[in-house]
C-alpha cells in the first residue's frame, strides 16, 4: 500500500510574516494642533487641516526605531502604521509622546490605551494554486473575479484572505500576531488542496510506440489494421510488432 506524499513544510507548519501593524493609543489629553506643529516640525511634523485634521509624522528606520507613519489628532488619539512588530510601534509612539511632553510643554502627556487594531501579514506556501479550483471546490464562499482582481478573496469571521496563484496569501483583519498565525495555519491546508498538479508527460518509449503505430495504420489496409490491433492488445513491444508486420 503506497504512502501519501509528505506535505511540504510550508503547509505542515505555515508561518505568516507580519508586514504592517495598525496600532492606536492616546496621550491622555486634548491637543491644540496649530500650537504643537510649530514645535513638531523639527522632527518632521506636517499639518494641513484643509486636507487632513491631524499632524502627520513620518519616521525613517533609525537604530532601534522602525520605519513608520504616525497621526496625532486633536482629541489626543494617535494612529501608527508601518511597523512590523508591537515593540516597534510602542517605541515610535513613546518617542512622539515624549516630544509632545518635552517640546510642546504638555507635561501631562503619557502613552495610554495602546492597542493593535489590525495586523497585515503574508503567507508564502511556494506551491502554485489553481484559483478556479479553489473558488469552485475548496472555498465556495470565496469570490474570484480575475478581470477586476487577480486573486481569490475569502473572508472568515473578521479575517480576510487575498490568495494569489504563485501560492501566497495576504492576511488582514487579525488583532494580534497570534491570531494572524492561527489564521495562516487554518488556511494553508485548504490552499494546498487546490494546488496545481504538474501534468505527467508520457515516457519517450511510449511516444515512440504511438508514432510507430500511427505510421503503420496509415500504410496498411483494412485487414492489416485488424492484425495490428490484435497484436497491440497482446502487450507486445514496438520492435516485436514491427517484426510481426514484416513477417506478415
Amino acid at each position: 500500500m503506497s504512502r501519501a506524499p509528505a506535505l511540504p513544510e510550508t503547509v505542515r507548519d505555515p508561518v505568516a510574516t507580519p508586514e504592517n501593524l495598525v496600532c492606536t493609543a492616546n496621550v491622555g489629553t486634548s491637543l491644540n494642533l496649530e500650537q504643537m506643529i510649530t514645535h513638531l516640525r523639527d522632527i518632521g511634523g506636517e499639518l494641513n487641516k484643509g486636507k487632513f485634521a491631524a499632524i502627520i509624522l513620518r519616521f525613517a528606520k533609525e537604530a532601534l526605531y522602525p520605519r513608520a507613519t504616525l497621526l496625532v489628532f486633536s482629541s489626543g488619539k494617535m494612529v501608527c502604521t508601518g511597523c512590523k512588530c508591537v515593540e516597534g510601534a510602542i517605541l515610535v509612539m513613546t518617542k512622539v509622546v515624549t516630544a509632545v511632553r518635552e517640546l510642546c510643554g504638555i507635561r501631562c502627556a503619557e502613552l495610554r490605551g495602546f492597542r493593535v487594531q489590525n495586523v497585515v501579514g503574508c503567507l508564502r506556501l511556494n506551491v502554485p494554486i489553481d484559483l478556479d479550483e479553489l473558488r469552485s471546490n475548496v472555498l465556495p464562499a470565496s469570490s474570484y473575479e480575475p478581470s477586476s482582481f487577480p486573486g481569490v478573496i475569502y473572508k472568515k469571521d473578521k479575517i480576510a484572505f487575498l490568495i494569489f496563484m504563485p501560492g501566497s496569501a495576504v492576511i488582514t483583519g487579525a488583532t494580534s500576531l497570534e491570531a494572524m498565525q492561527e489564521a495562516a495555519k487554518a488556511i494553508a491546508p485548504q490552499l494546498y488542496r487546490a494546488r496545481l498538479v504538474p501534468r505527467v508527460t508520457e515516457a519517450p518509449a511510449a511516444l515512440a510506440r504511438k508514432r510507430t503505430f500511427s505510421m503503420l495504420e496509415r500504410a496498411l489496409g483494412e485487414s492489416e489494421r485488424a492484425l495490428l490491433e490484435k497484436m497491440t492488445t497482446t502487450g507486445k513491444s514496438t520492435a516485436t510488432v514491427e517484426e510481426d508486420i514484416i513477417i506478415f
